[in-house]
């Protein structure tokens, strides 16, 4: 079935700033897609797409700077996706465990995490998580124990630059390989029984490599290796044979290649390609399928079906999300027969169904070019002149055999039909189709006839027969069933035929009179042009007969035009079956490889070649030379470029450029490209590939301006942004500010900012663009201890069915309760009504003041939430309380626009709560000690302290009890200690006791289960008695 695809826009979702990183997929094990963003706010928003429009499901708390990557992937192998967010050094994992996704696990690596993969890395049947990034390294994780999310680093690699990993079966072993690219290379790692010391295959490209994707497009069982490089092109290669991979085609765009992702369409696989040409491009393995013009860059892109009607949809990241839909006009399908005989007439029938509501005019079949010589169309080229809105046609096209004498196949290729539609042109590819032509029946019956006389009163399988028949006639088991069956009718073989083997009881003949004519255009002695193969095969042996070979005699002794001898020999050297080089339109000079090879190291070793000497010696033309230095420069054997001066060639090579400006740039720091090209007479190209090959050999780091105007060296960049920021009085500043400064990438400036920060020439960390002049430990600590602060901070929570003013959920967090009904009450008669009570009102949140209190309250389309609070809210509190009412009105929809009365489905809010207040860290705590043990080895000094403190306050303790003791012992401040804390949160060796809380009203100590009276007041009126 073949298809025709457009694309049209569908819907919409507005965030008017970049969304870096986007996916979809099924993550809330609901069998539909979800999509999953993350924008420059640092928050990550899950989506789903329902009743025309999108709801918003899911947001996580905001995170320190934007969101870098998001991807999906089973990691624990249960069959559903988890959610892998990448933020700068930090890989997060959520998992969703309903109404809410909690985050399982988290890992900092020691720089900026560049690339995530989730694969089983070395065929163990278990799923690794590899993780490349930007400083070179590449880390291998394991889970350990059997145990969920207990991940261990088992590999590790130390490359150069940026790493980009990902894990696929390359070549259609069964077995998955590591891929990875790293600056301008490219290497595929064989993973056997362990993972290995060295790369299987390695690859060096003149350009940097900024994407990596693994992905069988063309689905023949091996991945393709799809790099992105900085030259705007896309490179796709795959595995040929052994240890060997080739590029099989390459694609060019006009800017950054942002987004690569994959995926199906019409169940065939697909790549789409965004840009920040402001293009997003879909390609299959045979042909480029679509262009979207966004008018605007593209930053990410998924494939996926969110509106849940069997048809992926294309979804695009730019500054909003865009979402296209595949519409297809055509529908096609084709009835033929795999094989004939040659008496027999060849008929193609096409069932053609037009699936729109316009009509479709003037499908025109008229470009059959394509029709083999063995086949005679018989009758016009047909035309259909319209097809009514969802109407069927059905057409026929039929072709005459001429006679062969072996099995011959013919190949239809794929062509295009054209036609109207609404005024405008419409193409369609038909698809390639195969059919076996056999001989005449009277000739494979003599063929037959004479090997069966043979094998009389025997049983013979039939594909043995097939297999004696080969030689003479060709493959022919396919149709060796029919064959037999027809002569056991006509009585040429006595016998029977059961289970595909032949009992030959006996074998008669055919007529002498009924002759085999041999085809005329078999016996004429006109020379036919030679089938693409044996074209090459006799080209390769005519033109390694001599050095010179004149395009225009090869093409008058092979009767076929010039450019196919040209592209003959295009293919053979890329094969290197031959080797030398080709003047285009004149001839091939054929050169051994010894001699091309003697002749790069010549020229490689003499910084200034003079061509004159080069032509003396291999007998060759100034121009000739040329051809052939160009030839060598782009297989890459020759880095440099041909200048004249003063009427003399030279090849100066790269190596000899490199040096003197290696010798600038450790002089200066800075060069103006086009000035040094100007002064020096070379080209700006050769320039920047010099640098490149700087880069490469690690001699120099560096950076270009946007505009590739001027490079600087990473020491001069360095050292001109400490003196920029030093000169700025104010405690941030933007990363645009900084960038419009240097005219330097995002990238690179927080590149530069990292490296300052990590060698301790200046304290400071990014978030959300802006650079704080503090250190980014320092603003971590503070933010952790900001999350317990603002957690003791709340008293109690009140959700409020608006309409009704009923209470649908309630809890509070101190011994000294407070009575919700009445609480709502007052709540709601000021929210409706007015009150004299102080309050105000920001960013549509009201605070109150009720006796010692301060409430805050967050209206939803369904709730109104509040926060009964000791102290007034911080920034952080207020953000999570809008997003907490947000998710809640959407969980719970259906149970609140349908509310009467009962508040049992919202029992299950408490975790909700947690999610986005922690407030289990107002809860009793007690120490696991099966988890100290497991752990006895990975624990420090103060963290066995902080649990021997734990263990003296009692089986239950709280944090803050915790927290006040730790900090006096250890001499430390109360946010450093409760970094300690919170990290033995994290390792589940402090767990909160799940049990109905009874607080001391007196001392704030919790009461044990079994005991009337607090045992800490009790213990103290006894030291006061004693």
């Amino acid at each position: 079935m073949a298809t025709l695809s457009r694309i049209r826009y569908f819907t919409a979702l507005k965030f008017e700033k970049p969304l870096y990183a986007l996916a979809a997929g099924d993550v809330t094990e609901n069998g539909h897609d979800e999509i999953i963003v993350g924008a420059e706010d640092g928050v990550v928003r899950v989506y789903k797409y329902e009743r025309g429009g999108f709801k918003e499901i899911w947001s996580s708390t905001k995170h320190w700077q934007w969101i870098d990557q998001i991807i999906l992937a089973d990691v624990d192998q249960d069959y559903f996706d988890e959610i892998l967010v990448i933020i700068g050094r930090q890989l997060i994992i959520y998992k969703y465990e309903e109404p809410i996704f909690k985050k399982v696990w988290e890992y900092e690596a020691k720089a900026r995490i560049t690339s995530v993969a989730v694969a089983d890395s070395n065929n163990n049947k278990k799923k690794e998580i590899l993780i490349g990034c930007y400083d070179g390294s590449l880390t291998v994780f394991a889970q350990k124990y059997e145990e969920l999310y207990n991940f261990k680093p088992v590999w590790k690699r130390k490359l150069e630059g940026e790493v980009l990993v990902s894990v696929a079966d390359v070549d259609a072993d069964t077995l998955n390989e590591i891929v990875v690219a790293n600056k301008n290379k490219v290497r595929v790692y064989r993973v056997i029984e362990k993972y290995p010391k060295k790369e299987s295959w390695i690859h060096q490209f003149p350009n940097y490599i900024k994407k990596l994707l693994t992905f069988d497009l063309n689905n023949d069982k091996k991945a393709e290796i799809f790099l992105a490089m900085d030259d705007h092109i896309l490179r796709i290669f795959s595995h040929k044979d052994g240890n060997y991979f080739s590029e099989d085609n390459q694609y060019g765009f006009q800017d950054v290649i942002a987004a690569l992702s994959p995926g199906k369409i019409q169940d065939k696989n697909l790549i789409i390609i965004g840009s920040f040409d402001e293009t997003l491009q879909g390609y299959r393995s045979d042909a480029k399928l679509f262009q979207i013009d966004l008018h605007e860059k593209c930053f990410s892109a998924a494939i996926a079906d969110i509106d849940s009607d069997g048809k992926p949809e294309i979804i695009c990241g730019g500054n909003n999300l865009y979402i296209f839909k595949e519409e297809v006009i055509l529908t096609v399908q084709m009835d033929y027969p795999i094989s004939l005989l040659s008496e027999d007439e060849l008929t193609i029938s096409y069932y053609i169904r037009n699936n729109l509501q316009n009509r479709v005019y003037n499908i025109d079949f008229s470009s059959l070019e394509w029709t083999p010589a063995v086949l005679i169309l018989t009758g016009p080229r047909p035309k259909i002149p319209l097809i009514e809105s969802y109407g069927r046609m059905e057409i026929a096209l039929n072709f005459q055999p001429t006679e062969v004498q072996k099995v011959t196949p013919i190949t239809f290729p794929r062509y295009k039909i054209h036609f109207e539609m609404n005024n405008l042109q419409f193409s369609q590819f038909i698809p390639e189709l195969k059919i076996y032509l056999l001989p005449r029946f009277s000739h494979i019956a003599r063929y037959f006839l004479s090997r069966c006389e043979r094998l009389k009163g025997t049983n013979v399988p039939l594909n043995s027969l097939a297999h004696l028949m080969e030689k003479e006639l060709g493959n022919i088991d396919y149709e060796i069933e029919r064959i037999v069956t027809q002569l056991l009718e006509q009585k040429y073989i006595m016998g029977s035929l059961e289970n595909r083997i032949l009992y030959i009881r006996d074998v008669g003949t055919i007529p002498e009179e009924e002759k085999i004519v041999t085809p005329s255009k078999a016996i004429e002695p006109v020379q036919k042009p030679l089938s693409p193969d044996l074209l090459i095969n006799a080209l390769k042996k005519t033109v390694e007969k001599k050095k010179r070979n004149s395009l225009s005699e090869l093409a008058k002794q092979f009767n076929v035009d010039k450019q196919k001898i040209e592209n003959a020999l295009k293919k053979l050297k890329s094969n290197f079956e031959i080797t030398g080089f080709l003047i285009p339109n004149e001839e091939f000079i054929y050169m051994t490889l010894r001699e091309i090879d003697s002749l790069a190291t010549k020229v490689n070793e003499t910084p200034y070649m003079s061509l004159q000497e080069l032509e003396e010696q291999y007998g060759l033309s100034e121009q000739e030379i040329e051809y052939l230095l160009n030839d060598l420069m782009n297989v890459g054997k020759l880095h440099g470029e041909i200048r004249r001066k003063e009427g003399i060639a030279r090849f100066i090579t790269i190596k000899t450029l490199s040096e003197t400006i290696l010798t600038m740039l450790k002089k200066n720091g800075k060069l103006v490209i086009s000035t040094y090209s100007r002064k020096s007479n070379v080209s700006i190209p050769k320039v920047r590939e010099a640098i490149r090959s700087l880069l490469d050999s690690t001699l120099l780091d560096g950076h270009y301006t946007y505009n590739g105007a001027l490079f600087y060296t990473e020491e001069r960049l360095e050292r001109d942004l400490l003196e920029f920021l030093q000169a700025s009085e104010t405690a941030s500043i933007g990363l645009v500010s900084i960038t419009n400064q240097f005219q330097m990438s995002k990238e690179v400036i927080t590149l530069i900012l990292n490296n300052l920060v990590s060698k301790g020439v200046i304290s400071g960390y990014i978030s959300e663009n802006t650079f704080f002049k503090k250190s980014y430990e320092e603003e971590k600590l503070r933010d952790l201890f900001n999350k317990y602060i603002d957690a003791l901070n709340i008293i109690h929570i009140l959700v409020i069915h608006q309409e009704s003013g009923v209470t649908v959920f309630s809890e509070s967090y101190i011994s000294d309760r407070i009575d919700p009904t009445l609480v709502s009450g007052m709540l709601h008669a000021i929210t409706s009504f007015g009150s004299e009570m102080a309050g105000v009102e920001l960013a549509g949140l009201r605070l109150l003041e009720y006796k010692d209190y301060i409430i805050t309250m967050s209206d939803g389309e369904l709730i109104r939430a509040a926060l009964i609070l000791k102290s007034a809210p911080s920034q952080r509190l207020f953000e999570n309380l809008k997003h907490f009412v947000r998710f809640f009105d959407s969980h719970y929809r259906l149970h609140l626009e349908d509310f009467k009365g009962s508040i049992d489905p919202f029992k299950s809010a408490s975790a909700l709560v947690d999610e986005y207040f922690e407030i289990s860290l107002n809860f009793p705590y007690e120490v696991q000690e099966k988890e100290v043990f497991k752990n006895r080895d990975r624990l420090s000094a103060n963290e066995l302290a902080v649990i021997t403190q734990a263990r003296g306050i009692g089986r239950q303790f709280l944090l803050k009890n915790l927290l006040e003791s730790i900090s006096k012992e250890l001499l430390i401040s109360q946010p450093e200690a409760f970094l300690i804390i919170y990290d033995l949160k994290d390792k589940k060796i402090f767990q909160v006791i799940k049990e109905e809380r009874k607080w001391c009203p007196h001392c704030g100590s919790i009461i044990p289960k079994t005991a009337t009276t607090c045992p800490h007041c009790l213990k103290n009126i006894e030291d006061t008695i004693l």
